[in-house]
Order: C-alpha cells, then structure tokens, then sequence
C-alpha cells in the first residue's frame, strides 16, 4: 500500500506522535509543497519518499480547474494520480490522506481512494501497531489541537476506546 499524505493528516499524526508508526501500513509519500507547508512539525526519524515536482506548470494548470484547493492539496492529488498511473501493472494500492473536504470531494469523483485520521487511527489498531489506550490518547490529543473532525465518528471512537468514556 502506498500512502500519500496532505498537511491536514501529516500534522494531526505529528500532534499525537504516532506518524513514524505509518510506514508500518505501507510506503509514506509526500509531496515538496507539503513538506515545505508542514516541516518544523516533522520529528528527525520520520523518513517518507518524497515527491518532487520539477515543473509546477501542472499544478499551475490543475488550479485553475480547481480554485478551492491549495498547491499542497493540488499537489497530493496530482501525485496520487501519477502513482495510480504508474503502479497500475503492479497493483498495489495507492490510497490519499486527507482531512480537506474539497479534496475528499475531488477524490470521489475521480475514484481516487481516499480516507482521513480517523482511518489511519482505525487501521493502527486493526493491524494492533497500537492499543486502544493508545488510540484513545491520540485522538483526544488531536482534538485539543483543534482539528476538525466529524462528530458522530469520533464520538463512536472515543466510546469504544476509551476506558474512562469521554
């Protein structure tokens, strides 16, 4: 599996200190204008494959067609797409990172797969990379850091675990 991550996901992973456990799902990318939008908050051990875009006339273009997104958030999705394009022989599963809805919404038009925090934070467990004391912990870190995230989903998360309730 190939994860591809926008700022939103890489800053949330960095607020609860669980983003070095990703490449543990599969390979990590990211692209140079996230990694230039997001790079005092990397920890030093975090090392994921990087995605350079030498001439950015593509994302110039893509932008226009799509003003609501950023250059990272045009960035990723361009990066997914080449991905897809260039893994498609080998199959294996390029999956986007995001908490951006406009990009969330781009994805599912364009059958891109694309999934936030709350699934990383799912598939951590599912692959028992972290306990559910653990799980717990992180997603409240990153609510107390502000992110925005759907109610209904964390409330159900935050039931099932954490001891304590919520």
């Amino acid at each position: 599996m190939i994860l591809v991550l926008d700022a939103s996901v890489l800053i949330d992973l960095c607020h609860c200190r669980l983003v070095t456990l990703l490449k543990r799902l599969g390979r990590v990318v990211i692209t140079d204008f996230v990694l230039n939008e997001v790079k005092e908050s990397l920890p030093p051990d975090f090392e994921p494959d990087l995605f350079f875009f030498e001439d950015i006339t593509e994302i110039l273009a893509f932008r226009t067609e799509h003003r609501s997104l950023s250059l990272p958030d045009a960035s990723v999705f361009l990066c997914t797409r080449t991905l897809i394009a260039e893994t498609k022989s080998k199959d294996p599963k390029v999956i986007l990172l995001t908490g951006d809805a406009g990009l969330r919404a781009l994805c599912k038009i364009s059958e891109i797969p694309c999934h936030g925090i709350l699934w990383v934070l799912d598939q951590f467990l599912a692959k028992e990379i972290i306990s559910l004391e653990q799980a717990c912990k992180a997603l409240r870190e990153i609510l107390d850091k502000g992110s925005w995230l759907p109610k209904e989903e964390v409330r159900k998360r935050l039931k099932h675990w954490c001891k304590s309730g919520f």
